[in-house]
């Protein structure tokens, strides 16, 4: 049963997804939501808190994916595939990246902290797996562990990026297929 906070909370990171932090109103959050202004402001002091906790959900969410896709005993590349090839809407962008463009996040610590939470978590998810491997034999150590992981993240995240910027959804593919055939070759079997 969803209460009016979590109604709120919901449609908050719909739009933080559609429109961004700067381009969201209160009021299109009441509007989309059917709640009340009162019910808003008894659950949130501002547009700033309920956004930090849209984002922290979010992040909760995609931690929790993240976790379920990298941890078990599948092989490394398994596990990237895994997460590289799930189904994403390139021209809808990240569901937590997407944001950070704009300027109220940019400067303000804390819309920034769920944002960075999650991509520090997925950093040390896939960094933990990647240095497994390495230390395994699974993988060359060419590219050090660290290195890698930005590189993907920077990748796939660049590839929402460049989709949106040329209206292209197959860039974001293309980006993943890259990615992929990196690990790929550095695979050693």
């Amino acid at each position: 049963m969803n209460t009016t906070r979590d109604m709120l909370i919901d449609t908050m990171k719909e739009l933080l997804w559609q429109r961004g932090y700067d381009a969201t109103s209160p009021n299109q959050v009441l509007e989309k939501s059917g709640v009340g202004k009162g019910s808003l402001y008894h659950h949130f002091k501002s547009k700033k808190e309920l956004a930090i906790a849209a984002m922290d959900h979010r992040a909760d969410e995609l931690i929790k994916e993240a976790d379920q896709l990298f941890s078990g005993n599948a092989f490394w590349l398994t596990k990237f595939e895994q997460y590289l090839f799930q189904p994403r809407d390139a021209m809808a962008g990240c569901r937590l990246g997407r944001i950070t463009f704009d300027p109220s996040i940019l400067e303000d610590a804390d819309l920034q902290r769920p944002i960075k939470r999650y991509f520090t978590h997925l950093h040390q998810l896939m960094n933990n797996v990647l240095n497994e491997a390495q230390n395994n034999g699974q993988i060359s150590k060419v590219i050090p562990a660290n290195t890698l992981v930005y590189t993907i993240i920077a990748s796939l995240q660049g590839g929402f990026l460049v989709s949106r910027a040329c209206n292209d959804s197959g860039i974001l593919k293309q980006s993943v297929e890259g990615i992929y055939a990196i690990l790929k070759n550095l695979s050693i079997e």
